[in-house]
């Protein structure tokens, strides 16, 4: 990982990326390459099977492990200890992930325990506290949506033991060594979950370049990401099964994610975390408060100005075409839409419980404005 083993909290730009990307219907080859000795194939159930045949006939390893998770909830620690066992003491050198954030993060965590197993909960709570994880563990991941940036993240999210909120566990060895970019693992994706994931990248493009962090590396990236997730956003709805329409919303994901690893993201992002709990997701979730998120931020004159200057740069309304995407995937428009689903999930959503859980969570401290718990409860309704 060369330069990324520098742990720093400051915000210095840099530019912080993956080792090797290969992108196209052809970038499973790239596995060929990856010969190991012990290879850990996780993956969600939805994969097709000849994609899975495919990436099974692509790895060079004398054993592979396979094992897939059902599911599209946010990882536990139980389902890391499930496939610790599964392991059964052995320690793999490639670790692939095929799935979506959800996936690449418990990937993620796996690493860690297989790398920290002595680690505790208070340790993983400190950002950069994990000592070097890949002495002889290298990580692929293969994304099947375009959203969740996850690949090129410094964070993985767990559901925390102690609260049903979510927990960021923070290093750099998280980003993935080798990432591909199949457009073909994103054919056949559902609607809702596909335009879900494209706001949440969108959301990682603006929160980015909004945040905190002034970072003029990123800011290119950001709107650049941003005006071709809104463009070809729209274009996919006229034709799902394009490849290069995916491909490029796949780029520009990667590139948001990338956006948000160096500039870290706002509020939005914190309270759209306090949702998990209830089986929201999370692209759904930053769909709901990022317009109410924006118009809370663009108080601030400052913070009004760069918004649009963005704006004016991709050629796009940004709460517009969040709307459009919204509409089009059949997703909740606004958090009273979710609040019978929240509701009827079996634990209360109680807005000073999540105002105070989402004020915990790291996000809070890259927003352009300071916020306190008032604040965040009154983005739920009191039912």
């Amino acid at each position: 990982m060369g330069a990324s083993r520098i742990k720093t909290l400051f915000p210095i730009p840099r530019l912080l990326a993956g080792a090797d990307l290969f992108a196209g219907p052809r970038s499973l080859m790239a596995l060929r390459g990856l010969g190991s000795s012990r290879t850990l194939l996780l993956t969600g159930t939805s994969l097709q099977p000849e994609l899975r045949a495919e990436i099974k006939k692509m790895l060079l390893a004398e054993s592979i492990l396979e094992t897939s998770r059902t599911g599209t909830a946010e990882p536990d620690w139980h389902a890391v200890h499930d496939i610790m066992a599964c392991l059964r003491g052995t320690t793999p050198d490639l670790i692939v992930a095929v799935g979506g954030g959800s996936i690449l993060d418990l990937a993620k965590l796996v690493l860690l325990k297989l790398a920290w197993p002595e680690a505790g909960h208070g340790d993983l709570a400190r950002p950069f506290a994990a000592p070097p994880l890949k002495h002889h563990i290298r990580m692929c991941a293969i994304p099947t949506t375009a959203g969740s940036g996850a690949e090129i993240s410094s964070s993985a999210l767990v559901m925390d033991p102690a609260s049903p909120s979510k927990t960021a566990i923070i290093t750099h060895d998280f980003i993935y060594d080798v990432v591909l970019l199949d457009p073909r693992f994103l054919l056949g994706i559902p609607r809702p979950v596909m335009l879900a994931s494209i706001i949440d990248a969108i959301t990682h493009a603006v929160e980015g370049t909004l945040s905190n962090v002034d970072h003029p590396l990123a800011d290119t990236l950001a709107e650049t990401s941003l005006e071709r997730l809104g463009r070809l956003g729209k274009q996919w709805l006229s034709d799902e099964t394009d490849t290069s329409t995916i491909l490029q919303l796949q780029f520009a994901a990667h590139q948001a994610g990338m956006v948000q690893n160096h500039c870290g993201v706002g509020i939005c992002h914190s309270l759209a975390h306090q949702l998990a709990r209830f089986g929201i997701g999370h692209g759904e979730a930053n769909g709901v408060f990022l317009p109410e998120v924006l118009k809370f931020n663009g108080r601030d004159p400052k913070v009004a100005q760069r918004l649009k200057h963005l704006e004016s740069r991709v050629g796009f309304s940004i709460v517009e075409r969040v709307h459009e995407l919204r509409q089009a995937g059949g997703l909740a428009e606004t958090i009273h839409h979710l609040w019978p689903r929240m509701r009827g999930h079996g634990s209360d959503p109680n807005p000073e419980t999540l105002a105070r859980d989402a004020l915990a969570d790291i996000c809070t401290r890259f927003n352009p404005c300071p916020v306190a718990m008032p604040q965040l409860a009154s983005f739920f309704p009191r039912v």
